[in-house]
């Protein structure tokens, strides 16, 4: 059966232990190990360097009866400063060597994006930068799943070109055709605000989903039919099942389509504003779409 488990970034405030015991104690099966900056609860450096230390990590998981994943960053892989990109290149491979000598299958992040740049040229950036790394995350037994959320941080195109299935079929062609490497970390939430049809991408892309994201989105109709939809405000990130995303469905389609396997898990990433603010309401959010979720596990 699948296991339901949460991205540990909504929980900054605890220790990793912390984090951990709450997670069992509340019923979760695993955890989606964030490092990004301020929110990397292990050493990745020392994991690598010192086998007692990873395996003083995994055993926090398995006394627990947990398990990592994936090791989960966006990053900035082709963005136009070239300091930050390879910087954030540097990270990618930290979370490959690190999740290797955790014996963790998958890092999940984003491909990237210069956003000066239109997608076409993106993607002839994204052959030069790529290949590096997926050869480097080969080396290490360990696979690719890109996040599907486009980052706009940046105008005018975000930091993020993975954000579509047009987009997807291309990256896979060019940079992994044969599909031994990358992979989809699937989340509806952000192709619901989008308007591409989440049901259909994922029975297109079955054979490219390695994991699979749980967050939810808020449309507010109210509020697009005043700024449209180049303004701001009209969608929000909710938890699962407090927005407009059909997870019974798609939950029975990870059976149908023969992923709930191998995708293992279904990750709640929590983002929501209504349930932020402090460790007992984000805690209490995590129960609540835990439980909501569970109804269709079968």
């Amino acid at each position: 059966m699948l296991k339901i488990g949460f991205v540990n970034a909504c929980l900054p405030q605890l220790s990793l232990e912390e984090q951990l015991d709450w997670a069992a104690a509340n019923g979760f099966g695993s955890i989606e190990l964030h490092a990004g900056p301020g929110t990397l609860k292990v050493d990745l450096q020392k994991i690598v360097s010192n086998p007692d230390e990873a395996a003083r990590v995994r055993q926090l998981f398995d006394s627990r009866n947990l398990v990592i994943s994936d090791i989960f960053w966006g990053g900035q892989h082709l963005h136009g400063n070239t300091e930050k990109r390879q910087a954030s290149q540097d990270r990618l491979k930290a979370m490959i060597a690190g999740a290797s000598a955790l014996g963790v299958k998958i890092v999940s992040t984003f491909i990237g994006r210069d956003p000066s740049l239109p997608v076409p040229e993106n993607i002839e950036l994204a052959k030069k930068v790529w290949p590096e790394l997926l050869d480097f995350a080969a080396e290490h037994s360990v696979k690719i799943a890109i996040e599907n959320c486009p980052m706009l941080y940046e105008w005018p195109g975000g930091l993020n070109i993975a954000y579509s299935p047009e987009n997807w079929a291309i990256l896979f062609e060019t940079l992994d055709p044969r599909g031994e490497i990358m992979g989809l970390n699937f989340d509806p939430s952000h192709m619901l605000w989008l308007g591409i049809d989440y049901k259909a991408a994922l029975r297109q892309f079955a054979g490219r989903v390695m994991l699979f994201q749980a967050k939810d989105t808020e449309v507010l109709p109210a509020k697009l039919a005043e700024v449209g939809l180049l303004g701001e405000g009209w969608w929000r990130y909710r938890l699962p099942g407090l927005g407009q995303v059909e997870w019974g469905k798609l939950i029975d389609m990870l059976n149908e389509l023969e992923l709930a396997e191998k995708v293992g898990t279904i990750s709640i990433e929590h983002e929501d504003p209504v349930w932020e603010g402090s460790v007992e309401k984000v805690e209490r959010g995590l129960n609540f779409s835990r439980a909501y979720l569970e109804q269709f596990l079968i």
